[in-house]
């Protein structure tokens, strides 16, 4: 076993042909000491690089090849797995700040306060039809109607 011990780690990100964010390297090493700070007591990050071999068998002979998979994941309080972006895991594994979730309670309150207001707009609407006078019948017959002879063609 090597003594020696990884002090830095760098991730280059190649997304495919034609796309402009093709060799975006990373230094993983920086980003969660840069999460550290706001995580809860620790901050980790994973990349996992999978690949698995699919046989296709529609062509004669069956050909291998291998399907790659890379999912990020990682935990700074809210423990991620699976995301197929860097960002996706910074974002979704901090927990709330102060700012945020001052901005979370504040859109909670609004929530319910246009839920009230939605409820009085339904209630002013029924008021507002319960006055057309007209919409009502103005008599009733309460004895049977005489039966009409049937019409001949």
């Amino acid at each position: 076993m090597s003594t020696r011990k990884v002090r830095r780690v760098l991730v280059m990100i190649d997304y495919g042909e034609g796309e402009s964010a093709n060799g975006e390297v990373f230094d993983l090493t920086a980003l969660v000491t840069e999460m550290l700070p706001q995580a809860s007591w620790r901050a980790a990050l994973n990349v996992e690089v999978r690949a698995e071999r699919e046989t296709d068998y529609s062509v004669k002979p069956p050909v291998a090849h291998a399907k790659l998979s890379i999912a990020f994941g990682g935990d700074a309080g809210n423990w991620v797995h699976g995301a197929t972006h860097l960002d996706d895991v910074v974002n979704s594994a901090l927990p709330d700040g102060e700012r945020v979730s001052a901005i979370k309670r504040k859109e909670k309150l609004l929530r319910k306060k246009a839920d009230t207001l939605m409820h009085d707009a339904m209630v002013a609407k029924l008021h507002q039809v319960a006055e057309i006078r007209h919409q009502h019948p103005i008599a009733r017959f309460s004895e049977p109607l005489p039966s009409l002879p049937e019409a001949k063609l």
